[in-house]
């Protein structure tokens, strides 16, 4: 149901046009524009959000009224109201000059750093949500657009779609204006929509902000109404995530993205996981770098025991989460501590093979401007570009195939050529052929591979 009129707007938050100054528009949502503005008796900058039509007012006074006592550091605070007549209104707001979490720029942060940011953020939104959910308010349409940053603080906004919650049977009729690709199952099929409905939104958040990717890539409003009801979104387990992310964090937001909303994870559940996440990821690390700089030999399993790493999705150890995060200020301080770019795993891993694993390109260069040796063999025999090459990682290849011998052959007989052929990257093989790799020694394995490129229509070259 809609906010209730809960008694007016205090006089105190009531302005008159006269003493606003409107300036450039900043963002728009929906039909509602966004302006920069000043509210000038308080000398203070402010976000305008300006409203048309009759009914438009009328609903904006009902939600400033409702809203207008919140008070949290990750929700927007309602500064005021201004009508200008029955059919145009302005709401106050705070402003922010770093954007929302939809306009992110991360490029120039570390998988590892990224990460981190990632999780503080998914954080202070569950945080916020979870205040708005104990003053009877569902949301309704949690997305990075409706997120906005304060420098390290971010802060929900945008509560056109926002419900008091039923008490009575902890539910609220949804909204006629959502965005598919973020809205819960029950929202998308016009049932009742509970905080669980936020939660599901807050799963897709979060899994964004983690991997760079959406949950649900589709933009069709009825294809993606079609997939739900079909059940035909994909796992999130299925999909790609940062190999030093917690897995406690990828099951969790698989919980949040349950059909039923029952099976969602409430939100303290969340809030503690996410806390939980972020002291292990940063302890690890500390730990890492603490122990690699006491010596240059890797540390004893019992001095590896009491690291906490039980959660890394990595099935590397402590010692090379740097590596695998593709951190290379981090690498580079290792050095810098006298720590061998050379150490290596018991089964004779090298730090270089964990870099061609997780094609951390970043790490790769930092340990060639160190003098890492890339023609390090592992138990197999196996070189970096071995590696790289079974994994079908691109960039890798383009970054190793300067530093080590093309064809050399591992413990199986295989050189990266016959591995990138068995494991079907057809992108791999082509590289690798333009770059020289020994063709007439392997015409046994080469031209059958290209016979099936050029069977299913695929260049070869």
């Amino acid at each position: 149901m809609p906010i209730p009129d809960v008694g007016g707007i205090p006089p105190q938050m009531v302005y008159t046009i006269d003493q606003l100054e409107v300036g450039k528009i900043i963002g728009v949502s929906g039909a509602t524009r966004v302006y920069r503005g000043v509210l000038k008796p308080r000398s203070m900058a402010v976000a305008l959000k300006h409203l048309w039509g009759e009914k438009a007012v009328e609903y904006c006074k009902r939600e400033v009224a409702a809203l207008q006592k919140l008070d949290h550091p990750n929700v927007v605070k309602i500064f005021g109201y201004c009508e200008v007549s029955t059919e145009e209104a302005y709401v106050l707001l705070e402003l922010s000059e770093d954007g929302t979490l939809s306009t992110l720029a991360l490029k120039d942060l570390s998988v590892y750093e990224r990460l981190i940011q990632a999780l503080k953020w998914s954080l202070q939104t569950a945080e916020g949500l979870r205040y708005l959910h104990i003053n009877d308010l569902l949301h309704l349409d949690v997305k990075p657009s409706n997120v906005l940053r304060f420098g390290d603080v971010v802060k929900i906004c945008d509560f056109d779609t926002a419900r008091k919650i039923d008490k009575e049977n902890d539910s609220t009729k949804g909204t006629g204006r959502l965005t598919y690709a973020y809205a819960a199952p029950e929202v998308i099929n016009m049932e009742d929509a509970s905080h669980v409905s936020d939660l599901y939104s807050l799963g897709c958040l979060i899994f964004e902000l983690i991997t760079g990717e959406r949950y649900c890539h589709e933009t069709d409003e009825i294809k993606i109404a079609k997939d739900v009801k079909e059940s035909k979104l994909p796992s999130v387990l299925q999909r790609p995530w940062p190999p030093c992310c917690p897995e406690e964090v990828s099951l969790l937001t698989e919980r949040l993205l349950s059909y039923d909303g029952n099976e969602r994870s409430p939100v303290d559940e969340v809030i503690q996981t996410l806390k939980s996440a972020l002291r292990e990821l940063q302890s690890t690390k500390l730990d890492a770098v603490q122990l690699f700089a006491a010596s240059q030999s890797p540390p004893s399993t019992e001095a590896r025991s009491q690291v906490t790493t039980s959660t890394i999705q990595s099935p590397l150890s402590t010692l090379f989460l740097v590596a695998a995060s593709n951190d290379a200020l981090s690498m580079r301080d290792l050095a810098a501590a006298n720590v061998s770019v050379d150490t290596r795993e018991e089964d004779g891993t090298a730090l270089v093979h964990v870099t061609a694993s997780t094609e951390s390109v970043d790490v790769i260069a930092a340990l060639a401007e160190l003098g890492a040796d890339f023609m390090s063999e592992d138990s197999l025999k196996r070189t970096p570009l071995h590696v790289a090459a079974a994994r079908g990682h691109v960039k890798a290849m383009e970054a190793l195939l300067t530093r080590e011998s093309i064809d050399t052959v591992a413990e199986n007989g295989f050189t990266p050529l016959h591995y990138a052929i068995a494991g079907g990257h057809a992108d791999v093989v082509k590289l690798l052929i333009s770059r020289g790799a020994n063709v007439e020694a392997q015409q046994q394995i080469v031209r059958p591979f290209i016979f099936s490129l050029l069977k299913r229509g695929i260049p070869p070259l």
